[in-house]
């Protein structure tokens, strides 16, 4: 147990000497423990082999070097939870050598062994380290030798934590580049989401895939080299938008704003616009979380520098369309995007579209639209003009202030002690 302790704080005693006694103090113990006969000893010590190589300059090679032992006897260690200890750290490793080519190479080879480990556990181990890896080690090794691999335990359905793995190749853009990129994490990626509903994690994978495509939009960009032919990406994010299961259609509303953000709004109208106005992402859902987050990442959106004309343009027609829904859910709808998109929108928008449309929902048969409606003209108290908010709203609020509901009436209160304050 004394010796399990020690190995585990190495790193931390490492960080805390100076180069000479880590060289030849520290670096002694760290292959004494190495050897040790426990194999748990020998897991911990392993954890602080970043940290060592990092302040050992020219030493490293000592510790990496096939012919001395020390890292390379445990990357072929008997026990396979000593081998996942090295998988676990070889990513580490390589950042810490990654101003020394000579042990750069030796890093390679070690990292060749445990993908070709004989053990499921070590294999997993080292290609959840890939990008990381590549980043260092560079993308021709990263093409030749890591992708592979990871592309094969990745699309194997019964490969432990593909889920991981899966954030993981998005993760390999970065490293690989644009071209690299595209040849090989895109077709991977419409690989992954294109599986049948029934395989395992399906829904989580994709979940994994687009928590990150902005990320991967920031490596490949969203416009093809023939104007004809539509961008992958953007066909992937449209098909993702389309599935039938309402987390992976709400975490690609979630990823709009973004996609604003990187394409700029005449590149993004032009691929998403209609779709934001239609059903897809999510004002007729019908899912009341992605309803209400639509509103919000409009509202987002068009404080990217969108704007009014934005709302006007694509989302004021979406919203006078709720009214016309027959379910009060999504007439709803209407309601909460004015109260909230309210000091964005532009008077005339606000006040000639909207307004009227809201006062109509007010006298609604429904009671929770009654109550909506007294939220919504809360809202809109800070916006509106004073002498409008004296004709229009504050009679409709005295007068719902005697509602047969008694919620209806508490938030028609509410709204009129927002205007006297």
């Amino acid at each position: 147990m004394v010796r399990r302790a020690a190995a585990l704080q190495l790193s931390e005693f490492a960080a805390a000497l100076d180069t000479t006694l880590v060289t030849e103090d520290l670096l002694p113990l760290y292959r004494t423990l190495l050897a040790d006969e426990q194999d748990s000893v020998r897991v911990n010590a392993l954890k602080s082999t970043p940290k060592i190589c990092e302040m050992i300059g020219a030493l490293r090679k000592e510790v990496l070097d096939p012919q001395a032992g020390n890292f390379k006897q445990c990357v072929k260690d008997m026990s396979w939870r000593v081998r996942v200890a090295c998988a676990d750290v070889i990513g580490e490793v390589a950042v810490a050598c990654k101003s020394d080519p000579d042990a750069l190479e030796l890093v390679k080879e070690h990292y060749k062994t445990l993908q070709e480990d004989n053990e499921a556990e070590v294999q997993v181990a080292t290609a959840l380290k890939s990008a990381r890896a590549t980043a260092v080690l560079g993308p021709e090794f990263g093409k030749s030798t890591i992708f592979p691999m990871l592309k094969s335990l990745v699309l194997d359905a019964n490969t432990a934590k593909r889920l991981e793995m899966s954030g993981v190749v998005m993760d390999m853009a970065a490293p690989l580049g644009k071209a690299l990129a595209l040849e090989l994490v895109m077709p991977c990626m419409r690989e992954l989401i294109s599986e049948k509903d029934d395989q395992p994690d399906l829904t989580n994978i994709r979940l994994a895939i687009i928590a990150k495509i902005a990320a991967f939009v920031d490596v490949v960009g969203t416009t093809s080299d023939d104007p004809k032919t539509p961008n992958e990406t953007v066909k992937t994010v449209k098909e993702l938008a389309a599935t039938k299961n309402w987390r992976v259609r709400h975490a690609v509303l979630c990823q709009m704003p973004k996609f604003a953000k990187i394409m700029g709004e005449a590149s993004f109208s032009s691929e998403f616009a209609q779709s934001i106005s239609g059903a897809e992402y999510g004002a007729m859902d019908d899912y009341a979380l992605i309803r209400t987050d639509w509103v919000f990442t409009m509202g987002e959106i068009a404080q990217l520098g969108f704007g009014a004309a934005w709302l006007s343009k694509h989302i004021v027609p979406v919203l006078e369309a709720c009214k016309k829904e027959k379910k009060f859910q999504k007439k709803a709808v209407l309601l909460e995007g004015t109260g909230t998109l309210g000091p964005l929108l532009t008077p005339d928008d606000l006040m000639t579209k909207l307004m009227p449309l809201v006062l109509e929902l007010c006298d609604d048969k429904v009671a929770n639209l009654r109550v909506d409606a007294m939220k919504c003209l809360k809202e809109v108290c800070a916006v509106v003009p004073a002498d409008y908010m004296k004709s229009q709203l504050v009679p409709k609020l005295n007068d719902k202030v005697t509602d047969e509901d008694p919620d209806v009436a508490h938030f028609a209160k509410l709204a009129l002690d927002e205007f006297d304050a």
